[in-house]
């Protein structure tokens, strides 16, 4: 399996969420401490919504390309996945292939922490799951990275195989 499908399979599971879908587009309370919690069942799922205003929302925040270090003008959580380093290993039949997921969010939505809240369903996707090539993906690492005025951003960089013919 290519890099071309290993994207992909990561973008489709990413978008395919509705913990993640729910993340990236409930805002925090803006109104109080007490923060209303976007997986809470009385807020509509966004995978059951037409498939229009679905998309409207996802296209909106995940991403497949790197992030533009532009001005985000709106409020709200982005995913951009993208590839990293391919690399050969010591076998001549395999290398590995990085998937790059940058975390973006407004600093309104950090009220409930919502970067490190959206990496973690992120890695319980991706970590140790079979998702394209060879093997199960396995997390590298992940560290803040420069972001646009008012978001913080987070990059976590996950690793899978993959077998040459």
């Amino acid at each position: 399996m290519g890099m071309k499908q290993k994207l992909e399979s990561a973008y489709i599971l990413l978008t395919s969420d509705e913990q993640i879908a729910r993340l990236l587009y409930y805002p925090p309370s803006q109104f109080s401490n007490n923060f209303t919690d976007p997986l809470s069942p009385t807020l509509p799922n966004i995978q059951d919504m037409d498939i229009e205003a679905k998309w409207d929302i996802l296209d909106k925040r995940i991403k497949p390309v790197p992030k533009s270090l532009e001005t985000i003008e709106e409020e709200l959580c982005l995913l951009f996945i993208y590839a990293g380093l391919r690399q050969p290993t010591n076998n001549y039949y395999t290398s590995t292939q990085e998937i790059i997921i940058d975390v973006l969010c407004h600093e309104n939505y950090e009220k409930d922490s919502r970067s490190a809240w959206l990496s973690d369903r992120i890695n319980e996707l991706l970590d140790k799951q079979r998702i394209a090539g060879f093997g199960k993906v396995s997390y590298v690492s992940g560290r803040p990275i420069s972001a646009p005025q008012n978001f913080v951003g987070f990059r976590h960089i996950f690793k899978v195989g993959e077998l040459h013919k």
